[in-house]
């Protein structure tokens, strides 16, 4: 697939679960792009005709991908909610059991971003309930509070190495 436009880079953080998603769930990750393409082409009817034309060949692509997957695959938008929440449900409590095991660093606010990420494709279903959008907002809050504090911990660092380092 060519590069996303700058115009299509709110899509991205999705294509990359897919990506990463891809040998062990290709459903959910069939889901995945399934609702970046959604998003994708939202934005594409309310761009620019500059970037639109910028745009068609990606969203050409990505949707060639999405209908071979649809092809291979057995796609059923029922199984696809489960999946997508299960898998959602697994990251969230992978994030939660390091927090809980006061383990916080990258990896967990990256847990919490792929389980924020995932519940935003389940929203994509028709069966989804306002606990998927909780999860979500929470999810999302959590990986942001812990970027921000291993950001301000990372400032501290630099702070103290540079004042011993005057010193």
């Amino acid at each position: 697939m060519s590069e996303i436009p700058l115009v299509l880079k709110h899509i991205s953080p999705f294509l990359t679960q897919a990506n990463t998603l891809d040998a062990k769930h290709p459903i959910v990750s069939y889901w995945c792009r399934m609702y970046a393409l959604s998003l994708a082409m939202d934005r594409f009817k309310h761009s620019t005709p500059v970037d639109q034309k910028d745009c068609q060949a990606f969203l050409t692509s990505l949707l060639c991908e999405v209908e071979d997957a649809k092809t291979r695959l057995s796609i059923n938008s029922d199984e696809g909610l489960e999946k997508c929440s299960q898998i959602a449900f697994n990251y969230l409590r992978a994030a939660e059991d390091e927090e809980l095991n006061s383990n916080i660093n990258r990896n967990t606010a990256k847990l919490f971003m792929c389980a924020s990420n995932l519940f935003a494709v389940c929203q994509q279903f028709d069966g989804c309930d306002v606990t998927i959008e909780q999860k979500k907002t929470y999810a999302k809050s959590k990986m942001a509070e812990i970027v921000k504090e291993l950001k301000s911990q990372e400032s501290r660092a630099t702070t103290a190495a540079t004042t011993a380092n005057i010193a």
